[in-house]
């Protein structure tokens, strides 16, 4: 056959050296790589195009001929590794190309050995499960068996031990259901194993088996939440009978569900009010107190939480009330910082939230403000030599008049200092002391208005009415706003006075200020109240 095989081979390569139409050529790829079926159908094409090439004619039969050979090889290689269904496969195809009696012969064989060795692969399989007292998967598959082979012996012999075995639990399953039917639970789950033991898959007592026990369940969680309901362990009975209900529903566990569920529910709102204490959420946990003892009136500590709960909200509303009234007065980092002492008491206070919220837009809001330095009232002697001003005049009175009575509001009628300068000032501004030729600075952040074109000679209230703008402001800004005053009779223009404020802070109240300014000095060497307003615009 190896001759022949080669003689074929070298014919092939010869033919194959002669000029081929497309069919032929794609035909010699598949038979290059043993793909026979196909190159047999790609010559038979061009063999139909081209009737008279005696080369395809050649061709096609030298391709049926090794096509046949190397898939009758092959299936008989398969077949003598009891590799059946592959040996069919490869004999079937090598029939398609030559149809000889030997190929069929051996595709018989094939078929045989296939039949024959799935025969014997059930029966091992049922033998397995009978060992496992699966006798209902095994009775299945020794049937099987006995279907490809009827005369496999061992199938046979298995099969009627696994009848015997299932005719043997029969009386002890019929007891086992008479038993179910009387309600005799234990005795009952105690013939359904031994009918199981024997014969582990049988349906009818895995569920027999099953009913059993659910009742013997029902009646032991029935049973534990009788003996928790005496000692009005609320919960623990409700578990129980609940876990009763999940294995049979009856009137009887209902009540008792039903008895437990408002205790439960009282004792589950105690608990959600705790939590929700520790968090400072007393909204929260007023509502679940309410809940709680709703459900049962009688439930102390329900009553206690409650009690806590409404002291902690009074001293909150402490809080609240004082926030209110700063946000009133438009304080409004006052108002925040109360806002802020009552959520930490009253954390899910709703109104506080909001009023916070408010404030905190508030200081944030950006807008522009015009700042005028409108005058001041001036101490009548000079800050270093502290000897009166130079010049003449009279009727001063009303200057300083104006400042004492401004120290006495800001500092109290009893402050030292304003014993100590109230007759001074009076006695000079009565001699006709002179006011100073003081003039205002202002700067903002690289803006500066003001200077020595701003002096405002022989008057104890200076006006000036000086403005500067600033943009995009927020109360929040730290900007600092500088306002200095200068007096040009001394030396070196000499501060009189100067006051330095955040630009936020000085917004924070609009309207008309009055500031009380001390010189760079101590408080004897010059001293002044200006007069400021700001304004949006």
């Amino acid at each position: 056959m190896n001759q022949k095989y080669t003689q074929w081979v070298v014919c092939f390569i010869c033919v194959m050296l002669v000029g081929c139409s497309s069919y032929e050529k794609k035909a010699d790829k598949l038979a290059a790589k043993n793909n026979w079926i196909k190159a047999v159908k790609m010559y038979q094409l061009a063999s139909t195009e081209d009737p008279e090439n005696v080369i395809v004619a050649k061709k096609l039969s030298l391709a049926k001929e090794q096509g046949a050979d190397y898939y009758y090889s092959h299936g008989y290689r398969s077949a003598a590794m009891d590799n059946y269904s592959e040996a069919i496969e490869f004999f079937s195809l090598s029939l398609q190309l030559r149809p000889d009696e030997k190929t069929r012969l051996e595709l018989d064989k094939a078929k045989k050995g296939r039949t024959k060795q799935k025969s014997q692969l059930l029966t091992q399989k049922g033998i397995n499960l009978l060992n496992q007292s699966r006798l209902t998967e095994a009775y299945t598959s020794l049937l099987q068996a006995l279907n490809y082979i009827p005369d496999n012996e061992l199938a046979q012999n298995k099969l009627s031990e696994v009848k015997q075995k299932q005719e043997s639990v029969t009386e002890t399953l019929s007891e086992a259901e008479s038993l179910l039917v009387d309600q005799k639970w234990q005795k009952a789950g105690s013939k359904y194993d031994e009918v199981l033991s024997t014969w582990s898959d049988n349906s009818v007592a895995i569920e027999g088996r099953k009913v059993v026990d659910r009742h013997l369940d029902y009646e032991k969680y029935f049973e534990m939440g009788e003996k928790e309901l005496a000692l009005l362990h609320w919960e623990k009975a409700f578990f129980a009978f609940t876990e009763a209900s999940n294995r049979i529903e009856t009137p009887e566990v209902k009540e008792k569900i039903n008895i437990c569920l408002p205790y439960v529910k009282s004792i589950r709102f105690v608990k959600k009010t705790k939590d929700s204490l520790q968090e400072s959420k007393l909204t929260s946990a007023e509502e679940y107190a309410h809940q709680a003892i709703s459900f049962n009136p009688q439930n102390t500590e329900a009553s206690r939480l409650k009690e806590e709960i409404l002291g902690q909200q009074k001293k909150a509303n402490i809080y609240f009330l004082k926030a209110n009234q700063a946000k009133e007065n438009q304080e409004w980092e006052s108002a925040i910082e109360f806002y802020q002492a009552t959520l930490r008491l009253w954390s899910d206070y709703t109104l506080a939230e909001q009023g916070l919220t408010e404030c905190q837009q508030a200081l944030n809001q950006k807008s522009n403000y015009r700042i005028t330095l409108h005058g001041a009232v001036i101490l009548p002697f000079k800050p270093i030599a502290q000897t009166p001003w130079d010049g003449l005049a009279g009727g001063r009175v009303s200057g300083a008049g104006a400042f004492i009575a401004y120290l006495a509001k800001v500092s109290g009628p009893a402050n030292a200092i304003v014993a100590e300068i109230s007759n001074e000032i009076l006695t000079m501004a009565n001699r006709g002391t002179a006011a100073p030729d003081c003039y205002p600075i202002i700067s903002v952040e690289g803006q500066r208005v003001g200077g020595e074109g701003y002096k405002d000679q022989d008057d104890y209230l200076p006006n000036w009415n000086l403005a500067i703008d600033a943009y995009n402001v927020s109360k929040l800004d730290n900007r600092i706003v500088d306002i200095s005053i200068y007096d040009s009779d001394l030396s070196n223009n000499d501060n009189v006075g100067s006051y330095q404020i955040e630009l936020g802070d000085l917004l924070k109240k609009e309207g008309v200020q009055n500031i009380l300014c001390f010189s760079p000095g101590n408080i004897d060497t010059g001293i002044l109240v200006l007069k400021i307003s700001v304004q949006r615009f």
